[in-house]
Protein backbone atom coordinates (compact mmCIF):
# COMPACT_ATOMS: atom_id res chain seq x y z
CA UNK A 1 0.00 0.00 0.00
CA UNK A 2 2.98 2.25 0.81
CA UNK A 3 4.40 1.91 -2.56
CA UNK A 4 1.17 2.17 -4.19
CA UNK A 5 0.82 5.81 -3.38
CA UNK A 6 4.39 6.56 -4.51
CA UNK A 7 3.54 5.01 -7.72
CA UNK A 8 0.12 7.08 -8.08
CA UNK A 9 1.98 10.37 -7.02
CA UNK A 10 4.76 9.81 -9.90
CA UNK A 11 1.65 9.01 -11.98
CA UNK A 12 0.56 12.74 -11.08
CA UNK A 13 3.91 14.41 -11.41
CA UNK A 14 3.39 12.81 -15.27
CA UNK A 15 -0.22 14.06 -15.65
CA UNK A 16 1.53 17.60 -14.77
CA UNK A 17 -0.61 17.05 -11.33
CA UNK A 18 2.58 18.49 -8.90
CA UNK A 19 0.60 20.03 -6.59
CA UNK A 20 -1.67 17.03 -5.73
CA UNK A 21 1.59 14.89 -5.97
CA UNK A 22 3.37 16.74 -2.93
CA UNK A 23 -0.39 16.29 -0.79
CA UNK A 24 -0.56 12.84 -2.07
CA UNK A 25 2.80 12.74 -0.90
CA UNK A 26 3.16 14.54 2.37
CA UNK A 27 0.57 12.32 3.07
CA UNK A 28 2.51 9.00 2.97
CA UNK A 29 5.65 10.74 5.16
CA UNK A 30 2.67 11.70 7.36
CA UNK A 31 1.63 8.05 7.71
CA UNK A 32 5.35 6.45 7.29
CA UNK A 33 8.18 8.67 8.33
CA UNK A 34 10.37 6.12 6.98
CA UNK A 35 9.28 6.20 3.61
CA UNK A 36 12.71 7.20 1.76
CA UNK A 37 10.85 6.92 -1.84
CA UNK A 38 8.29 9.54 -0.61
CA UNK A 39 10.59 11.34 0.81
CA UNK A 40 12.79 11.49 -2.58
CA UNK A 41 9.93 11.96 -5.12
CA UNK A 42 8.31 14.94 -2.46
CA UNK A 43 12.12 16.54 -3.12
CA UNK A 44 11.30 16.35 -7.05
CA UNK A 45 7.91 17.93 -6.40
CA UNK A 46 8.31 20.81 -4.35
CA UNK A 47 8.96 24.46 -5.68
CA UNK A 48 11.17 25.69 -2.61
CA UNK A 49 14.63 25.38 -2.79
CA UNK A 50 14.66 24.75 1.26
CA UNK A 51 11.90 22.19 1.65
CA UNK A 52 14.05 20.90 -1.61
CA UNK A 53 17.20 20.35 0.49
CA UNK A 54 15.06 18.98 3.53
CA UNK A 55 13.76 16.63 1.63
CA UNK A 56 16.83 15.51 0.07
CA UNK A 57 18.59 15.62 3.50
CA UNK A 58 15.95 13.18 4.95
CA UNK A 59 16.88 10.84 1.94
CA UNK A 60 20.32 10.80 3.73
CA UNK A 61 19.33 10.93 7.29
CA UNK A 62 17.10 7.29 5.98
CA UNK A 63 20.00 6.08 4.07
CA UNK A 64 23.63 8.21 4.22
CA UNK A 65 24.95 5.40 1.23
CA UNK A 66 21.74 7.26 -1.07
CA UNK A 67 24.32 8.10 -4.08
CA UNK A 68 21.43 10.28 -6.35
CA UNK A 69 20.39 12.14 -3.22
CA UNK A 70 23.96 12.48 -2.21
CA UNK A 71 24.34 14.13 -5.97
CA UNK A 72 21.25 16.26 -5.96
CA UNK A 73 22.21 17.82 -3.16
CA UNK A 74 25.80 18.37 -3.89
CA UNK A 75 24.50 20.47 -6.89
CA UNK A 76 21.82 21.83 -4.95
CA UNK A 77 25.05 23.54 -2.77
CA UNK A 78 27.06 24.27 -5.42
CA UNK A 79 24.32 26.25 -8.05
CA UNK A 80 23.93 28.30 -4.26
CA UNK A 81 27.06 29.26 -3.97
CA UNK A 82 27.25 30.02 -8.05
CA UNK A 83 24.11 32.07 -7.37
CA UNK A 84 22.19 29.67 -9.42
CA UNK A 85 18.78 27.98 -8.63
CA UNK A 86 19.04 24.46 -9.90
CA UNK A 87 16.91 23.25 -12.53
CA UNK A 88 13.55 21.92 -10.76
CA UNK A 89 12.39 20.00 -14.00
CA UNK A 90 15.98 18.12 -14.01
CA UNK A 91 15.14 16.93 -10.52
CA UNK A 92 11.59 15.72 -11.59
CA UNK A 93 12.77 13.90 -14.68
CA UNK A 94 15.07 12.22 -12.98
CA UNK A 95 12.59 11.08 -10.09
CA UNK A 96 9.88 10.06 -12.58
CA UNK A 97 12.43 8.32 -14.75
CA UNK A 98 13.59 6.31 -11.72
CA UNK A 99 10.33 5.44 -9.90
CA UNK A 100 10.16 4.16 -6.75
CA UNK A 101 12.82 2.05 -6.73
CA UNK A 102 15.44 4.26 -6.37
CA UNK A 103 15.36 3.94 -2.67
CA UNK A 104 15.06 1.37 0.62
CA UNK A 105 12.59 2.15 2.39
CA UNK A 106 11.48 5.36 4.22
CA UNK A 107 9.70 8.40 4.36
CA UNK A 108 9.31 12.35 4.56
CA UNK A 109 7.52 15.51 4.13
CA UNK A 110 6.85 18.96 1.99
CA UNK A 111 4.33 20.92 0.88
CA UNK A 112 3.27 24.23 -0.87
CA UNK A 113 2.03 26.34 2.01
CA UNK A 114 3.32 27.69 5.25
CA UNK A 115 2.24 24.99 6.94
CA UNK A 116 3.96 22.09 4.94
CA UNK A 117 7.30 23.46 5.34
CA UNK A 118 7.22 23.92 9.03
CA UNK A 119 6.04 19.82 9.48
CA UNK A 120 9.55 20.02 6.92
CA UNK A 121 11.32 21.50 9.44
CA UNK A 122 10.30 19.48 12.48
CA UNK A 123 10.95 16.28 10.30
CA UNK A 124 14.25 16.31 9.37
CA UNK A 125 16.46 17.89 12.44
CA UNK A 126 20.07 19.35 12.03
CA UNK A 127 21.95 16.30 13.49
CA UNK A 128 24.59 18.74 14.51
CA UNK A 129 22.14 20.53 17.09
CA UNK A 130 20.25 16.72 17.58
CA UNK A 131 23.45 15.57 18.97
CA UNK A 132 24.29 18.88 20.99
CA UNK A 133 20.57 18.93 22.39
CA UNK A 134 21.44 14.97 23.86
CA UNK A 135 24.72 15.57 25.08
CA UNK A 136 23.41 18.69 27.62
CA UNK A 137 20.01 16.42 28.22
CA UNK A 138 23.13 13.70 29.21
CA UNK A 139 24.94 16.58 31.12
CA UNK A 140 22.28 17.71 32.84
CA UNK A 141 20.64 14.31 33.46
CA UNK A 142 23.90 13.30 35.21
CA UNK A 143 24.05 16.77 37.14
CA UNK A 144 20.67 15.77 38.81
CA UNK A 145 22.01 11.91 39.18
CA UNK A 146 25.22 13.76 41.36
CA UNK A 147 23.17 16.48 43.00
CA UNK A 148 20.53 13.68 44.11
CA UNK A 149 22.72 11.15 45.51
CA UNK A 150 24.87 13.80 47.58
CA UNK A 151 21.78 15.32 48.97
CA UNK A 152 21.03 11.01 50.05
CA UNK A 153 24.31 10.94 51.14
CA UNK A 154 24.50 14.35 53.16
CA UNK A 155 21.07 13.92 54.70
CA UNK A 156 21.96 10.22 55.64
CA UNK A 157 25.26 11.28 57.36
CA UNK A 158 22.98 14.26 59.04
CA UNK A 159 20.62 11.63 60.45
CA UNK A 160 23.31 9.45 61.78
CA UNK A 161 25.11 11.76 63.19
CA UNK A 162 21.68 13.11 65.24
CA UNK A 163 21.38 9.78 66.09
CA UNK A 164 25.07 9.73 67.65
CA UNK A 165 24.92 12.86 68.93
CA UNK A 166 21.71 11.14 71.07
CA UNK A 167 23.67 8.28 71.65
CA UNK A 168 26.60 10.32 73.10
CA UNK A 169 23.97 12.65 75.08
CA UNK A 170 22.51 9.62 76.86
CA UNK A 171 25.81 7.67 77.49
CA UNK A 172 27.04 11.16 79.19
CA UNK A 173 24.03 11.65 81.53
CA UNK A 174 24.47 7.52 82.83
CA UNK A 175 28.43 8.51 83.37
CA UNK A 176 27.52 11.29 85.15
CA UNK A 177 25.06 9.40 87.21
CA UNK A 178 27.34 6.59 87.85
CA UNK A 179 29.88 8.58 88.89
CA UNK A 180 27.50 10.60 91.18
CA UNK A 181 26.29 6.70 92.67
CA UNK A 182 29.96 5.72 93.11
CA UNK A 183 30.39 9.05 94.69
CA UNK A 184 27.92 8.19 97.23
CA UNK A 185 28.25 4.63 97.50
CA UNK A 186 32.38 5.51 98.46
CA UNK A 187 30.46 7.40 101.37
CA UNK A 188 28.23 4.82 102.42
CA UNK A 189 31.02 2.25 102.29
CA UNK A 190 33.41 4.70 104.24
CA UNK A 191 30.42 4.85 106.85
CA UNK A 192 30.14 0.88 106.77
CA UNK A 193 33.63 0.24 107.15
CA UNK A 194 34.12 2.41 110.30
CA UNK A 195 31.39 1.10 112.04
CA UNK A 196 32.39 -2.64 111.04
CA UNK A 197 36.02 -1.41 112.42
CA UNK A 198 34.34 -0.26 115.75
CA UNK A 199 31.79 -2.98 115.95
CA UNK A 200 34.66 -5.46 114.99
CA UNK A 201 36.91 -3.89 117.67
CA UNK A 202 34.32 -3.90 120.63
CA UNK A 203 33.87 -8.10 119.37
CA UNK A 204 37.53 -8.92 119.89
CA UNK A 205 37.63 -7.06 123.20
CA UNK A 206 35.14 -9.15 124.59
CA UNK A 207 36.77 -12.40 122.27
CA UNK A 208 33.45 -14.35 121.57
CA UNK A 209 33.79 -18.05 120.54
CA UNK A 210 34.59 -18.59 116.56
CA UNK A 211 36.58 -21.57 115.80
CA UNK A 212 35.38 -23.69 113.00
CA UNK A 213 35.69 -26.61 114.87
CA UNK A 214 32.91 -25.22 117.61
CA UNK A 215 30.63 -24.77 114.67
CA UNK A 216 27.86 -26.46 112.54
CA UNK A 217 24.75 -26.15 110.06
CA UNK A 218 27.07 -23.47 108.69
CA UNK A 219 25.50 -21.09 106.24
CA UNK A 220 25.85 -18.32 104.08
CA UNK A 221 23.38 -15.23 105.39
CA UNK A 222 22.17 -13.72 102.03
CA UNK A 223 21.05 -10.36 100.96
CA UNK A 224 23.22 -8.90 103.55
CA UNK A 225 23.52 -5.57 101.99
CA UNK A 226 19.64 -4.92 100.85
CA UNK A 227 18.58 -5.41 104.71
CA UNK A 228 21.50 -3.27 106.18
CA UNK A 229 20.13 -0.75 103.55
CA UNK A 230 17.35 -0.84 105.60
CA UNK A 231 18.55 0.18 108.95
CA UNK A 232 18.83 3.64 109.73
CA UNK A 233 21.74 4.77 112.50
CA UNK A 234 19.93 7.00 114.45
CA UNK A 235 20.98 9.84 117.00
CA UNK A 236 19.30 10.10 120.39
CA UNK A 237 19.00 10.90 123.96
CA UNK A 238 17.35 8.03 126.52
CA UNK A 239 14.05 9.15 128.22
CA UNK A 240 13.68 9.88 131.83
CA UNK A 241 12.11 6.55 132.51
CA UNK A 242 15.01 5.01 130.94
CA UNK A 243 17.29 6.85 133.01
CA UNK A 244 15.73 6.64 136.11
CA UNK A 245 15.16 2.26 135.58
CA UNK A 246 18.14 1.55 134.14
CA UNK A 247 20.62 4.45 135.30
CA UNK A 248 21.22 5.39 131.14
CA UNK A 249 23.10 8.65 130.95
CA UNK A 250 22.21 11.94 130.30
CA UNK A 251 24.67 11.86 126.79
CA UNK A 252 23.58 11.72 123.08
CA UNK A 253 23.56 8.12 121.39
CA UNK A 254 23.78 7.15 118.32
CA UNK A 255 22.89 3.76 117.48
CA UNK A 256 20.59 1.72 115.41
CA UNK A 257 16.64 0.76 116.68
CA UNK A 258 16.26 -2.73 117.86
CA UNK A 259 12.67 -2.61 116.05
CA UNK A 260 13.82 -2.51 112.33
CA UNK A 261 16.87 -4.42 113.45
CA UNK A 262 14.63 -7.74 114.94
CA UNK A 263 12.75 -7.07 111.08
CA UNK A 264 15.89 -8.32 108.98
CA UNK A 265 18.14 -9.54 112.00
CA UNK A 266 15.97 -11.15 114.27
CA UNK A 267 19.55 -13.16 115.67
CA UNK A 268 20.46 -10.05 116.93
CA UNK A 269 18.01 -8.93 118.84
CA UNK A 270 17.01 -10.38 122.32
CA UNK A 271 14.06 -9.37 124.92
CA UNK A 272 14.56 -9.24 128.36
CA UNK A 273 12.13 -9.80 131.07
CA UNK A 274 10.80 -6.27 130.97
CA UNK A 275 9.87 -6.51 127.25
CA UNK A 276 12.39 -4.77 125.87
CA UNK A 277 14.74 -5.32 122.82
CA UNK A 278 18.37 -5.29 123.53
CA UNK A 279 20.63 -5.17 120.12
CA UNK A 280 23.82 -7.46 120.17
CA UNK A 281 26.25 -4.99 118.48
CA UNK A 282 28.89 -7.00 118.58
CA UNK A 283 27.56 -9.88 116.37
CA UNK A 284 26.68 -7.22 113.88
CA UNK A 285 30.47 -6.74 113.12
CA UNK A 286 30.14 -10.15 111.11
CA UNK A 287 27.34 -8.71 108.88
CA UNK A 288 29.09 -5.21 108.10
CA UNK A 289 31.90 -7.30 106.36
CA UNK A 290 29.63 -9.27 104.68
CA UNK A 291 28.34 -5.93 103.74
CA UNK A 292 31.34 -4.49 102.78
CA UNK A 293 32.27 -7.40 100.41
CA UNK A 294 28.85 -6.50 98.22
CA UNK A 295 29.30 -3.19 98.41
CA UNK A 296 32.68 -3.39 96.79
CA UNK A 297 31.58 -5.85 94.06
CA UNK A 298 28.83 -3.46 93.40
CA UNK A 299 31.32 -0.93 93.38
CA UNK A 300 33.67 -2.69 90.52
CA UNK A 301 30.69 -3.59 88.15
CA UNK A 302 29.84 -0.03 88.32
CA UNK A 303 33.34 1.00 87.80
CA UNK A 304 33.43 -1.24 84.54
CA UNK A 305 30.61 -0.13 83.40
CA UNK A 306 32.27 3.55 83.32
CA UNK A 307 35.26 2.62 81.57
CA UNK A 308 33.40 0.70 79.27
CA UNK A 309 31.38 3.97 78.57
CA UNK A 310 34.29 6.68 78.69
CA UNK A 311 36.11 4.06 75.73
CA UNK A 312 33.12 4.67 73.41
Amino acid sequence: MKEDRVHQAIELIRAGDRTGAQRLLLDVTRDEPENINAWYVLAACVEDLDQRELCLKKVLAINPNHAKASHLLENLHKERAAGKILEQPTILEQAVQDGPVFAENSTGPAEVNDQNKEYLNHSIPNKSNNRSHIITLISFAILVLAVAWLWYRVDNLEKRLVSMQALVDKHENQLVSMQALVADLGTQLAYVEALAENADSYAHSHNYWSDSRLKTDVRPVNDVLEKIETLHVVSYQWTDDARNQFGLGTEREVGLIAQEVEAVFPELVTVDSFGFRHVDYSRLSSLLVEAIHAQQAKIERLENRIEILEAR
